[in-house]
This record gives structure tokens, C-alpha cells and sequence, in this order.
């Protein structure tokens, strides 16, 4: 009697065999059917292994070791908010209203945040304790120096300030934006009968539109100095000593670099919006107390190379110019003699033979002859004195030329006419 085989246990056997194939499959047995066996196939070659670098310890890590990024560059301008005051309308005062001008001022500076045109926003509580609480000269702040100041005090580059204006009748919004770029304070001025209920539309429009033009950006300045003592302004604003690095507003200033070591260095620049400008100042020393002695002696030098030759010595002229008058006095007087030895009576005819317009000539001759023989005499020792005597002129050789003490000068003219 052969076994019947039924569905359940075909299903049974199917269940008992899976486990027993796998422990064969793991260790390598082929419980399948039997094939031919596959020829092994040739081993390949050892290839030469190409050098490689040694793996870093970040790339292990899965860490990017390269040059970093450089920073990014926030060129958005500092804003202070310095507030909104309520002030009585001069000439008609009303009743002032200072929770409007609360609430205007907080609208202000949420208004600037969202902007994000800015790198940061100084809210009036924030100014107020920048400035030790000094704030009550705020409020009368209209003028571009009051806002360099205050700029300068809160380190930023635009400051904003509003007033309101109560009257009887009407009530005046001023809006005051200083760019430290432009040195420059833009006003606008909004009023409104009544109570103005619709001024704050108009002061809002207006207040954006002074946000656009207060959102320029900076430019970056870079100047080399050569010395730390060095003070660099720029259009008179410091910047720091040494070397700065700085971002300030876009313009046109004039750049000032002063040190006591070295000469001081100006020039003009014009700074562009997210621009970059560097400027290295030159290093021109001061001249020294010695380079000073140095100078001098050389124009000593050539005072004397100057005075080397008789031509180039103001006393040789002046000597000469007395002899030239002697020599003219000379003449003169010669011609007043020639008169004198006629002026007898040759013939004794008992009238002199000469004229009198010849006798007038002889005395006026005579009279000149004596002027030039004094004007020449005193110029012409003069001179001699200040030849001997002149800085530069070769000094005189031992028994060549007597003293000045020994020597003299006797000058002597006479004559009757």
C-alpha cells in the first residue's frame, strides 16, 4: 500500500527544508542541482599603487579645513531716534499734548527696525542713557553742528529728531534727518488745522521718505600710517591714531594725517556708497635741529661763493661810486680854476678879462666841486672799511696789510676862488 501524500504535508516539507538551506548556503554548499564547475578564471596582475597623500584628521572627521569665507561686510548705517518733543507753538501756544508725541516717537523707531536698512536702531530711552542723561538740550537741536556732535557722542551716522508744535489753532509736525556724509539737515514741516486727526498720514509718508535717503550705505576707509602717534580727521572728524580701519559715511572730505615726527600729509577723497578706498600716507620726516646748522652753513657757503669775486661785493661799488664823485670833483674844480687864473686884469685897462657869467660859473663850479669831493670822500672810505670788514672776504695775511687800527685814510682838497 503506497503513501498518500496530501496538500498539508507538501506544505509541512516546504516549511522543514527552508531552515536546512540556509546553514548550507552559509557554508558554502550547493544543495541544488549539480553543474559543471566554472574554470577559474586568471588572476590579474599586481598594478604598482600610486602614492597618495596622507588623509587628514578633518577630512576623517568629515570636517572642510580650507580658508574660511571672508566676514561679510554690514555697510547698513547706525540710526539714532533722539525723539519727539511737544513744544507750545511760538507766538500762539496751545495746549501741548506729550502722549502724541510718545506714541509718534515708538512709531518712529518701530518704523526704522522694519525697515532693516539699518544696522542698528537707538530708541530715545537708548540715547538717553548714551548721553548720562543729559537730553534737555535735545529738544532745540536743529543746526548740522548739534547733529555732528551728537553723532559723534552716539557713534552712528544718522540721527533723526521730530517736534510737535501745539497752537490755538493748528498743530505743526517738523521732521529733522542729519547724514553725516552730506554734513547736511533735511526739514520737512506738516501742519494741520484743528486737532489734526489726519497729520500723522502726512508725517508718516514724509517720514518714510527721509528713512530712503538716510538709508545710504557706508564705504570703507582704510589708511596706512607709518607711525602709532599719527591722527587721522576726516573732514575734521577723528578717525583714530595709527593705522585705521573704518566705515564711514559716503562723500566727499578732505583727509588730514598729523604726527610730530614727520611732516603733515592732506589730500582729498571721494568715498562711494559699499565702496573701498585705502590710502597709505607718506612718511616725510621733519627737518632735524642738525639738517637746520647744515642749511645755514651752506648758505653761508654761498653767500661767500658769491662774494669771491670784487664785482659781487657791495662795498667795492660803494668805493667805487666815492672815487667816480672825487673824480667829478676833480673836474669841477678844474674847470672852476681855468676861470680863476683869467679873472685879472692882463692888458691894464683896468677891467678883468673874464665875463661875469664866466665868474657866476666858477663859484657855482666851485660849490659842486666841494659836495662831490665830501660825498665821495665819505663813500669811498666807507667802502674801503666795509671791504676789510665784510663777511667773506679773504682775511689778511700776517705783515701783508696792517690793522685796522693802524691803518688810515687821509683824504684832503682844498682850493680858493
Amino acid at each position: 500500500m503506497s503513501p498518500t501524500l496530501n496538500r498539508h504535508s507538501l506544505l509541512l516539507l516546504g516549511l522543514l527544508a527552508a531552515p536546512l538551506a540556509a546553514p548550507a548556503q552559509e557554508m558554502g554548499l550547493d544543495l541544488t542541482e549539480e553543474a559543471p564547475a566554472p574554470k577559474p578564471a586568471p588572476k590579474p596582475r599586481p598594478q604598482p599603487k600610486a602614492e597618495q597623500p596622507p588623509p587628514s584628521h578633518g577630512a576623517e572627521l568629515g570636517l572642510d579645513l580650507g580658508a574660511s569665507p571672508p566676514p561679510r561686510v554690514d555697510y547698513r548705517p547706525p540710526l539714532a531716534v533722539l525723539g519727539v518733543w511737544s513744544l507750545p507753538l511760538p507766538g500762539a501756544p496751545g495746549h501741548v499734548d506729550g502722549g502724541r508725541a510718545e506714541r509718534l516717537a515708538e512709531a518712529f523707531v518701530k518704523g526704522a527696525q522694519a525697515a532693516r536698512s539699518f544696522k542698528s536702531v537707538l530708541d530715545p530711552s537708548q540715547v538717553a542713557r548714551k548721553l548720562a542723561g543729559h537730553t534737555a538740550e535735545l529738544s532745540g537741536c536743529t543746526a548740522a553742528n548739534c547733529f555732528e556732535e551728537l553723532a559723534e557722542t552716539l557713534s552712528v551716522e544718522r540721527v533723526f529728531s521730530a517736534q510737535m508744535l501745539f497752537g490755538e489753532r493748528e498743530i505743526t509736525a517738523r521732521l529733522l534727518a542729519y547724514d553725516r556724509g552730506t554734513g547736511e539737515v533735511k526739514q520737512v514741516s506738516l501742519s494741520e488745522p484743528g486737532k489734526a486727526l489726519g497729520l500723522e498720514k502726512q508725517v508718516w509718508d514724509a517720514y518714510q521718505k527721509l528713512l530712503k535717503g538716510l538709508a545710504v550705505e557706508l564705504s570703507h576707509l582704510h589708511v596706512t600710517c607709518q607711525s602709532d602717534k599719527a591722527i587721522v580727521t576726516l573732514g575734521g572728524r577723528p578717525l583714530g591714531s595709527g593705522t585705521v580701519d573704518v566705515l564711514v559715511s559716503a562723500g566727499r572730505y578732505q583727509l588730514a594725517v598729523s604726527d610730530p615726527s614727520y611732516l603733515p600729509y592732506q589730500t582729498s577723497v571721494v568715498l562711494e556708497p559699499r565702496g573701498s578706498s585705502e590710502i597709505v600716507a607718506p612718511a616725510k620726516p621733519l627737518p632735524t635741529p642738525v639738517d637746520a646748522d647744515l642749511q645755514a652753513a651752506l648758505r653761508a657757503d654761498a653767500r661767500r661763493a658769491g662774494s669771491g669775486s670784487l664785482a659781487g661785493r657791495p662795498s667795492v661799488w660803494l668805493a667805487g661810486a666815492g672815487a667816480a664823485a672825487l673824480l667829478a670833483g676833480v673836474g669841477f674844480g678844474a674847470m672852476g680854476g681855468s676861470f680863476e687864473r683869467r679873472a685879472w686884469d692882463s692888458n691894464g685897462d683896468g677891467v678883468i678879462d673874464i665875463t661875469r657869467a664866466e665868474a657866476v660859473a666858477a663859484r657855482r663850479y666851485g660849490k659842486i666841486a666841494n659836495i662831490l669831493f665830501a660825498v665821495g670822500g665819505v663813500a669811498f672810505g666807507s667802502g674801503a672799511i666795509w671791504f676789510l670788514v665784510e663777511p667773506g672776504a679773504p682775511s689778511p695775511q700776517a705783515g701783508a696789510a696792517p690793522s685796522l687800527r693802524e691803518a688810515s685814510l687821509t683824504l684832503a682838497a682844498g682850493g680858493t676862488f
